[in-house]
């Protein structure tokens, strides 16, 4: 199951969840997104659209990941202002409204090791 936002045919969002790996897959696929993306930590202010770039060390990170509903891939096209890119997205579990972004440029997606 995805949800996906097409505004016309040229720009589109396109959410993918990835709940059915487990946390070790998902630390492998960070690790593996880290090579080729740009990681970015931001702090969702509760109630309020802001956010805050903070700083965290891979091994709270990893320690953090877990399964079930709380990461997600993003797959952006000549959307809004962003540039064409996959994001993939970790909640973190012992920081609360914490996601991991890695954002990759979608020419890098081959890079991954399956």
């Amino acid at each position: 199951m995805y949800f996906c936002f097409i505004i016309d045919d040229e720009q589109m969002e396109r959410f993918f969840p990835i709940s059915h790996l487990t946390p070790e897959q998902l630390c492998n696929l960070y690790r593996d997104a880290c090579e080729v993306g740009r990681r970015t930590i931001q702090y969702d202010k509760p109630l309020e659209q802001e956010y805050y770039e903070i700083s965290l060390p891979d091994e709270v990170i990893l320690k953090n990941i877990r399964g079930g509903n709380r990461s997600y891939i993003v797959f952006h096209r000549d959307f809004e202002d962003m540039p064409d890119a996959t994001t993939v997205a970790f909640m973190l579990a012992e920081h609360p409204y914490t996601t991991a972004y890695i954002n990759i440029d979608n020419s890098l997606l081959e890079e991954i090791r399956p």
